[in-house]
C-alpha cells in the first residue's frame, strides 16, 4: 500500500506544488510511507520506483541536451530522495540514494532544493513529537548546523565531478533559491579545493569578485575571462554589449541580470541558446517583448528551430508542448487585441493581424507535425484506446491560473490537453468528451456534417459553454 502511494506521488508530481503550505500533510504522509517501506525491508523497491519514474519521463522525450532527468518536477523527486536518505538504516542503500542524487542533480538549484527539503524532513520529524506545526518548526531554525558524512560526501562529489569552467557557469546560473546560496553550501560542507581552479571559484563565491580580480595564473585564464565578463554584464549600458557577452560564453536566460531584459537586442541571442522546452517555457515573455516581426531573422530562427526535421530537438518535441504553445499564443493574441485595438491605427492593426496569423499557423503546424511524428514512431500511449475525458466548468477553472503556466487558466490548459488526446488517437471517435457543471453533458468535438476537425478556437468555445449539444448523463 505504501509503495503504491509513493508511485502516485511521483507520477502526479507535475500537478503538485510542494512549497504550498497546504501540502504539509502530504509531505508527512510521504515520509511515513517511505519509513514503513524501509522497515518492511523494501529499500530496493523504493529505488526501483524512482528509477522507473525517471525512465518514464526520459522515454517521453522530456529530457534534452541542456535539461536533466528532474525536469517534470524536481521538487517531488528531491523530497523523495531526501526522505529515503534520512530514514535509511542501511549504508548500502544510503550510498545508492546519494549516488542517484549526484547523478540527477545537474544544477546548483537542485542542491538548494535538496538542502531545503532535507530541512523540511527534519521539521516533520520534530513536529510529530510536539504540538507545533511544520511551519512553526521551520520558523525557529532555517538550516541545519551539520550534516551526515554521506550527505556531505555527495555534495562534495557533485563539485569535484565538474571541470572549472562548467562549474562556474552552473554556480552563476542559479545563485540562490529556496533561501539557500552556493556560499551556504560551501560553508556547510567545508570542502577542500581539489586544484587551483576550484580554489579560485571558492574564493569568488565566499569573498566576492574583488578578491580574485587580480588573479593572473596561466591555468585560470579562461576562468578569469568568464568571471570578468559575467561581472561586466551586470553593469552594461547598451544591449549590444550584453549580446556580445551572451554569445561569447553561451549564456542562458538564468545567467542574465533582470535589468538586462529591457534590451530587446538580447532576446535573439538567448533564443539561439534555448532548447525547445526552455523556449516554450519562456514563450509568453518572448511574445510580450514583441520581438517576433514578420519575415524577420528572429522569426526565421524560431520557425527553423521547431519545424526543421533536421534539428536535433525535433524528435524531442511532444505534442502537448506544441499544443500548449498554440494555446499560449492564442491567449496572448486575444489579450492584446482586447486591450489595444482602440489605441492603434488601422495600418498597424492590419500589420499586427498578419504577424498574429503567421504565429497561429506556425504553432498549429508544429502541433500537427508532432502528432504525425508521434504516430509514425508509435510513441502514443493513447493510440487505438478509448479515452473518456471529463472537464469541470466553474468560475475557478476560468479565473485561476495553472501551476507552472501562470498565464493560462486551467480551462485553457484543459483544452490543449483535450485536443492533444483527440489527435493522438488513431480513431478520434474513440475520444468521448464530457463537461461537468451542474450536470454531466456529452459534447461532440467535431461537426459530423461538415467533417471539420476541431482546433483550439472551437474547443475553447465549447469549454466556455457555447454551442454545447447537451446529452445529459
Amino acid at each position: 500500500m505504501s509503495l503504491n502511494y509513493l508511485k502516485k506521488f511521483l507520477f502526479l508530481s507535475p500537478t503538485i506544488n510542494l512549497k504550498d503550505l497546504s501540502n504539509s500533510k502530504l509531505l508527512s504522509n510521504v515520509l511515513t510511507a517511505i519509513e514503513l517501506s524501509i522497515n518492511s525491508q523494501k529499500s530496493n523497491e523504493l529505488l526501483q520506483i524512482v528509477d522507473n519514474f525517471l525512465k518514464f519521463y526520459s522515454d517521453l522525450h522530456l529530457k534534452s541536451a541542456h535539461t536533466n532527468r528532474l525536469r517534470p518536477n524536481a521538487d517531488c523527486v528531491i523530497f523523495y530522495l531526501a526522505c529515503c536518505a534520512r530514514k535509511s538504516k542501511d549504508e548500502s542503500f544510503s550510498h545508492k540514494i546519494y549516488e542517484l542524487f549526484t547523478e540527477v542533480s545537474e544544477t546548483t538549484a537542485h542542491l538548494f532544493a535538496y538542502e531545503y527539503y532535507w530541512h523540511i524532513v527534519l521539521q516533520i520529524e520534530k513536529s510529530k513529537n510536539s504540538s507545533d506545526s511544520i511551519q512553526d518548526q521551520m520558523a525557529v531554525d532555517r538550516s541545519p548546523k551539520c550534516i551526515g558524512r554521506g550527505h556531505k560526501k555527495a555534495l562534495i562529489n557533485w563539485f569535484y565531478n565538474k571541470n572549472e569552467l562548467d562549474l562556474i557557469k552552473l554556480i552563476t546560473q542559479y545563485r540562490h533559491m529556496y533561501n539557500w546560496t552556493t556560499k551556504d553550501i560551501l560553508k556547510l560542507i567545508h570542502m577542500r579545493p581539489k586544484n587551483e581552479g576550484h580554489d579560485l571559484i571558492m574564493k569568488y563565491v565566499l569573498y566576492g569578485y574583488r578578491n580574485v580580480q587580480n588573479e593572473c595564473s596561466e591555468t585560470n585564464l579562461n576562468l578569469m575571462d568568464y568571471l570578468h565578463d559575467f561581472e561586466k554584464l551586470k553593469f552594461v549600458k547598451y544591449g549590444q554589449e550584453a549580446v556580445e557577452i551572451i554569445r561569447k560564453h553561451n549564456l542562458y536566460l538564468e545567467h542574465i541580470p533582470s535589468r538586462i531584459f529591457k534590451f530587446k537586442e538580447i532576446w535573439p541571442s538567448l533564443i539561439e541558446q534555448m532548447n525547445i522546452e526552455d523556449f516554450y517555457e519562456n514563450l509568453y515573455q518572448i511574445l510580450k517583448k514583441e520581438i517576433i516581426k514578420a519575415n524577420s531573422p528572429i522569426e526565421k530562427l524560431i520557425f527553423d528551430k521547431i519545424l526543421n526535421r533536421e534539428n536535433p530537438d525535433y524528435s524531442r518535441m511532444s505534442p502537448i508542448s506544441n499544443c500548449l504553445a498554440s494555446q499560449i499564443t492564442e491567449h496572448y493574441i486575444i489579450q492584446k487585441q482586447s486591450k489595444q485595438l482602440r489605441l492603434r491605427s488601422n495600418s498597424t492593426i492590419i500589420e499586427e493581424k498578419s504577424i498574429q496569423e503567421n504565429l497561429r499557423n506556425f504553432f498549429w503546424n508544429a502541433f500537427k507535425n508532432s502528432i504525425l511524428l508521434n504516430k509514425s514512431q508509435l510513441k502514443s500511449y493513447f493510440n487505438s484506446k478509448r479515452v473518456m475525458i471529463v472537464v469541470e466548468i466553474n468560475p475557478q477553472m476560468r479565473n485561476a491560473t495553472t501551476l507552472g503556466l501562470n498565464y493560462l487558466s486551467p480551462l485553457e490548459t484543459s483544452s490543449a490537453i483535450l485536443l492533444t488526446l483527440y489527435y493522438l488517437n488513431t480513431d478520434p471517435n474513440n475520444v468521448d468528451f464530457f463537461v461537468a457543471s451542474d450536470r454531466l453533458s456529452r459534447v461532440e468535438l467535431a461537426d459530423k456534417n461538415s467533417h471539420s476537425e476541431p482546433n483550439l478556437g472551437t474547443i475553447d468555445h465549447l469549454l466556455q459553454g457555447v454551442n454545447i449539444y447537451d446529452s445529459e448523463v
